[in-house]
């Protein structure tokens, strides 16, 4: 059985945590580690993660699936707890012309996520994420470890854009 995610990770000591989520209203997806011990191997090491399931070279567990989605759906209904979120979602229907019903079609959609459209998801858009000619990637790091970081990430082919701090940088 492969290791997970996080022991990829993680269990290497490369980011205490990690995350990625997407949002709809800007259309973005973010990615983020945590308390990093080295921030380019973390990165590099996410996007062969991504990379891996995106082309079937690691397979996505039943079970892991099983669990994101009833995560996902955990999430979806937890809006519509009260009269007042229930409000608040119609309202935020009606600016995204989705209708209404909109969380319970989110809702059937997600339950028939398959293996294969979560291939071919991460093709399309999260493998984006780690390139540097389709993605902006911004870093906050002690100073002592800002040359490891800009050194690491211009190995990757990123752009690099030093701010010694955000003084100045903020208009």
């Amino acid at each position: 059985s492969p290791r997970s995610s996080g022991s990829q990770i993680r269990g290497l000591g490369l980011a205490y945590s990690f995350g990625m989520y997407g949002d709809a209203d800007e259309g973005l997806v973010y990615f983020s580690l945590a308390r990093s011990s080295s921030l380019p191997r973390a990165f590099a090491q996410a996007a062969k993660l991504v990379q891996a399931y995106a082309s079937g070279a690691e397979v996505v567990e039943a079970v892991a699936l099983e669990n994101a989605i009833a995560s996902v759906v955990s999430a979806v209904v937890s809006r519509e707890q009260t009269v007042s979120a229930c409000g608040l979602q119609s309202l935020m229907s009606a600016l995204r012309a989705s209708g209404p019903g909109h969380n319970g079609r989110l809702v059937r959609s997600v339950q028939a996520v398959s293996p294969a459209d979560v291939r071919r998801v991460l093709s399309a858009y999260l493998a984006n994420v780690f390139d540097p000619s389709a993605a902006n990637v911004a870093v906050t790091t002690n100073a002592n470890k800002l040359e490891e970081v800009v050194s690491g990430f211009e190995e990757g082919g990123w752009r690099v854009e030093r701010l010694e701090s955000l003084d100045g940088a903020v208009k």
